[in-house]
């Protein structure tokens, strides 16, 4: 992940999954960190 508004960037890894309901196609999550929101990149649920 490139860095951002001047700061170190940082890469972390994690595990989602869907529930066979879930639409399939482009999406993505975000996190929380701090007073800072920062979406994941692209995920695909298939």
């Amino acid at each position: 992940m490139p860095a951002s508004h001047g700061t170190a960037g940082t890469v972390m890894w994690v595990c989602v999954s869907a529930t066979e309901e879930a639409p399939t196609g482009p999406t993505h999550v975000t996190f929380d960190v701090g007073n800072q929101t920062c979406p994941s990149t692209p995920l695909t649920v298939t």
